[in-house]
């Protein structure tokens, strides 16, 4: 990514007074780069600029996590493939079977969760280098789980159960979680006014000019610049 385009980052991140961001590891340098333009600007004129709180998920590599200054885990892991575990999962991904969205019908979903590539081995185990189609599965049945159970405690849970009830514990579990953003989507999709959304995002926007015009105009007095 160019000067241009990571000078672009902070003056929005900046201008918007965003306080935390959530980025996947290639993006951490362009924040680092933010927080350490707004610390050079805050040394000379004071606290004006925020520097955002960096926003990673748990599994992010270690050296990243230890090279930073301040970071914030998110509890959410990386979301893998359906069909290759080894690979996240993507909505450009051509086999559509690769991903769940949030509006997919429970049949979708219990559809690509019982085509999920797995292994033979007969048992569920949390193991991501030698099953790591499983092990993805019970990452994210712990994601939805309504009682917190991490990984390890589902592994043992269900470490004698057959695959596909498995899968189907897994699968109930994703829908069940989705039901409520899955049917508030539905709803303004198809019986919504049809400006509401446009309303909400002309609104949205005259805060974010707001915010960004007293930041701006912050900015300006702190360096003696007339408005």
């Amino acid at each position: 990514m160019g000067a241009t385009v990571r000078c672009k980052i902070v003056k929005l991140l900046t201008r918007f007074r965003a306080t935390h961001v959530p980025v996947g590891e290639d993006q951490v340098q362009h924040l680092e780069f933010t927080r350490h333009c707004a610390d050079a600007f805050n040394s000379v004129y004071g606290n004006v600029l925020i520097k955002p709180e960096i926003i990673l998920c748990k599994d992010a590599t270690k050296s990243v996590i230890d090279a930073l200054t301040i970071i914030l885990l998110a509890r959410s892991r990386r979301v893998m493939s359906l069909r290759d575990p080894n690979q996240k999962m993507s909505k450009s991904d051509p086999d559509h079977r690769s991903r769940i969205h949030i509006n997919d019908s429970v049949s979708d979903i219990q559809m690509k969760v019982r085509l999920a590539l797995t292994d033979s081995l007969p048992n569920v185990q949390h193991d991501p280098s030698l099953r790591p189609g499983v092990s993805s599965l019970l990452e994210l049945l712990s994601q939805f789980d309504d009682k917190g159970r991490d990984v390890h405690e589902l592994a043992r849970l269900y470490n004698m159960t057959p695959m596909r009830q498995f899968k189907d514990a897994v699968a109930t579990s994703i829908a069940d979680g989705l039901s409520t953003i899955r049917n508030k989507y539905e709803r303004l999709l198809y019986f919504s006014n049809a400006s509401y959304l446009e309303d909400i995002a002309a609104v949205g926007a005259i805060k974010a000019k707001e915010k960004a015009r007293r930041t701006i105009s912050r900015v300006r007095r702190t360096q003696g610049l007339a408005e």
